[in-house]
C-alpha cells in the first residue's frame, strides 16, 4: 500500500502512513524488493522523495539488480539546483487579458554553474499568411524574411530574422511542443523544483500558464529574471552595466530568433555571476 501511495506522489499520505500508522519506510516491494525510496527515485517525484528521506529512508538498501539509492539520491538533490531557461516569440507583448499565441519556443536546460544539460528550438504551425501579416509593425519589422526573394520580403531598412517563414514552413503543433518541451525537462530536473529563467521571464510564464499549462504546473514557483540583475547594474553599478553590454556585443546574439535569445539570457547571467555576484 505505501508503494502505491509513493507512486502516485502522495507525500502526506505516505507521511501518516509511517508517523502515525507504523507503515515501514523501507519496507520491500514483492518480486523486486525495491523499497519506497527506489520507487521514488525511479518515478523523479520530488515530494514524496524529500518526505522518504525526512522519515529515515535508508539509502543504502539494494533491490534484486544490486540498486541502492544513495547514489540517485545525491543528483537528486544538484539537480534541484538546475535551470530552465526559456523564451517565447508570441503575437503580441503579454496583457491583462489576451496573452497573445507562441509563435516560437526555446529551452535551454543548465546545472547551478550553467553548464548546459540539453536544448530544444521549437517554430509553431497553425498560422496562415494573412494572419502574419496582419500582426504589429514590429512583427514585421523583425520576423520579415532576411533577404528578397520569399514570401515576406524585409521592410526596408529592417532585414528580418525569418522567423515567419520558419512558420508557415513548420509541421509542430503547439500541443506536440508542450510535449517536447516537458519531455527535455523532465530528463534534468524534479517536479515543481527547478526555477524558469530569462530576460523578462514572468512574462513568458503568464503565456505558458493559457497555452502550455502542462510546462508551467511542472515549473517551481520561483523565478530567475535576468532584467531584474540588468536593473539592478543601472541603478546602482552604472560602470557594471557599461562592462556587461560590451560583453553582449562580442559574445550574444539578441534577434528575437527564440534560441539566440535564451543563449543571451544564459551569457547575461554568466558575465554577471563572473563579475557582479562575486565574492
Amino acid at each position: 500500500m505505501i508503494h502505491f501511495a509513493v507512486s502516485k506522489n502522495y507525500a502526506d499520505v505516505v507521511k501518516q502512513m509511517v508517523s502515525k500508522h507504523g507503515f515501514d519506510v523501507n519496507t520491500p516491494r514483492d518480486g523486486d524488493l525495491c523499497t519506497p525510496m527506489h520507487l521514488a527515485m525511479w518515478s523523479k517525484k520530488g515530494d514524496v522523495i524529500e518526505t522518504l528521506s525526512g522519515l529515515g529512508a535508508d539509502l543504502t538498501l539494494k533491490n534484486i539488480y544490486g540498486e541502492a539509492c544513495d547514489n540517485d539520491y545525491a543528483a537528486f538533490i544538484d539537480s534541484k539546483n538546475n535551470i530552465i531557461w526559456l523564451d517565447l516569440e508570441l503575437t503580441h507583448a503579454p496583457r491583462r487579458v489576451d496573452v497573445g499565441e507562441i509563435l516560437e519556443a526555446a529551452v535551454i536546460v543548465t546545472d547551478k554553474d550553467l553548464k548546459e544539460l540539453g536544448r530544444g528550438q521549437w517554430v509553431i504551425s497553425g498560422f496562415t499568411k494573412d494572419q502574419l501579416l496582419g500582426l504589429e509593425d514590429f512583427h514585421q519589422r523583425t520576423y520579415a524574411d532576411e533577404g528578397p526573394g520569399g514570401e515576406f520580403p524585409p521592410l526596408e531598412g529592417s532585414p528580418g530574422n525569418g522567423l515567419f517563414s520558419d512558420v508557415i514552413a513548420s509541421q509542430t503543433t503547439l500541443e506536440a511542443a508542450q510535449a517536447e518541451i516537458l519531455e527535455l525537462v523532465k530528463q534534468h530536473c524534479p517536479e515543481q523544483a527547478c526555477p524558469i529563467a530569462g530576460n523578462s521571464i514572468q512574462c513568458d510564464k503568464e503565456v505558458l500558464k493559457v497555452h502550455m499549462p502542462d510546462v508551467y504546473d511542472f515549473l517551481s514557483h520561483q523565478i530567475l529574471d535576468v532584467s531584474t540583475v540588468v536593473g539592478f547594474m543601472s541603478r546602482w553599478l552604472p560602470e557594471k552595466e557599461a562592462e556587461w553590454r560590451m560583453d553582449q556585443q562580442s559574445h550574444a546574439s539578441y534577434d528575437h530568433r527564440a534560441l539566440h535569445d535564451t543563449e543571451s539570457s544564459i551569457q547575461s547571467m554568466r558575465w554577471a555571476r563572473s563579475n557582479v555576484f562575486v565574492q
